[in-house]
């Protein structure tokens, strides 16, 4: 498929782009403190006046996402009475009750993504559940292992300490709290803080400004049926190319009078295929049907070789041909040298598909690196992964290198 001058071509190619984009001043990450607290403000929730919590319970869990909630309920299972949960969110949930975006949507199959389905007897509507049915799940969680009782939002931990003496986790938090506990759990993530880009201006610009997983719908409208109305009349901006990106741009391009999308490196971009969970999910289950879907899945991304592909979409497809590639991709070629042969055919695949459905609806790619100055009202995204395709609007700007050095 690829002899060995195609190969370094493209690493040549791929180290030529990195070089662009390896800038020191990107490794400055914003302090949101101050002017830019507003960033990290709680849009969805008020924040609560309380009393400092002083007691004793059977365990802490620091993190309300499906991390903490699968420990929190495999605790009470246990036999666990006091479970108390501790996050700075304003609810259970975790990344899913801070991006509440247009378009929030998961692109793991829901059926394998959602934890807990059968303790619960729960389906998802669809395989790839929208952001809000995921939170309503975490939140089913919280009340069906009775959670909601002892636990502690919009708090941090500040500092956690084990005493010899009372043979207890001492936990003291931003709020003045001081819990005694026997267990203590760190289940935070590797996602719970924003990141805000450190674009020279970014700390006096006049306009409106937030990021994707602070969704001011005050603003913007919405969500519900009349959508982003309220950007009919504005010039917006969104910063970032990636899976959150993906999900928002089709909606604000819908809304907005003008869309600017800054974008610095092209994101993968895979078929969804999203739908409704269908009639064959009704009735009768076989006990354990969720660990088994959950296992074979694993199976197949970790390289196992498998009778049965039970999830059957594009990350099974994708880690399927990059680990056991077909025979015409790989022959003649360096054993050492199959798995880069193998990626490469795949990512052609992928930009073939993208340019395919960029001419037959009439747009264009553009995947240059870019820096911008902001002037209007602007968002930001990040991530990657599967996502929908654009929808067709005159006003919709892409803008990278080449056109801004117009």
């Amino acid at each position: 498929m690829a002899d060995e001058v195609n190969l370094e071509e493209v690493r040549l190619r791929y180290a030529t782009e990195r070089a662009k984009r390896v800038d020191p001043r990107r490794d400055h990450t914003l302090d949101l403190t101050d002017d830019l607290a507003r960033y990290r403000r709680d849009p969805h929730t008020e924040v609560l006046k309380r009393e400092p919590v002083d007691d004793r319970v059977d365990a802490v869990v620091v993190g309300g996402g499906f991390g903490g909630l699968l420990v929190a309920a495999q605790l009470r299972k246990a036999g666990l009475e006091a479970v108390r949960v501790i996050d700075q969110a304003g609810d259970f949930g975790g990344v899913w009750y801070w991006n509440r975006y247009p378009g929030a949507q998961c692109d793991i199959e829901s059926h394998i993504y959602l934890p807990l389905l059968e303790e619960l007897d729960y389906v998802p509507t669809e395989r790839y559940a929208h952001a809000p049915e995921i939170h309503a799940h975490a939140q089913a969680i919280g009340r069906h292992f009775d959670l909601y009782e002892h636990a502690l939002f919009h708090t941090s931990v500040t500092r956690s300490a084990w005493s010899e003496v009372d043979q207890q986790w001492i936990v003291e938090t931003d709020r003045g709290d001081r819990v005694s506990a026997t267990f203590f759990v760190v289940a935070i993530g590797s996602l719970d803080k924003l990141k805000v880009p450190a674009i020279p201006g970014v700390e006096t610009f006049a306009g409106h400004s937030f990021h994707t997983s602070r969704w001011d719908y005050e603003y913007t409208g919405g969500p519900g049926a009349r959508g982003l109305g309220a950007l009919a009349d504005k010039r917006v901006g969104i910063i970032g190319t990636g899976a959150t990106a993906l999900q928002v741009i089709p909606h604000l391009a819908q809304a907005a009078k003008e869309l600017f999308v800054f974008q610095r490196t092209p994101s993968t971009v895979g078929i969804r295929a999203n739908r409704p969970t269908g009639p064959e999910w009704d009735g009768h289950r076989e006990p354990g049907w969720q660990r088994e879907r959950m296992r074979n899945f694993t199976e197949i991304i970790m390289g196992v070789e498998t009778e049965v592909d039970l999830v059957d979409d594009g990350w099974t497809h994708l880690y399927r041909e990059l680990i056991h590639p077909s025979p015409d991709v790989v022959e003649g070629v360096d054993p050492d040298r199959r798995g880069e042969v193998a990626d490469l055919h795949m990512m052609d695949k992928i930009r073939d598909r993208i340019c395919e459905v960029s001419r037959d609806r009439g747009r264009f790619c553009l995947g240059t690196s870019c820096a911008v100055s902001l002037t209007t009202s602007w968002a930001l995204g990040a991530g990657v992964g599967f996502g929908h395709g654009l929808q067709p609007r005159a006003r919709r700007r892409a803008v990278g290198d080449r056109e801004l050095a117009r």
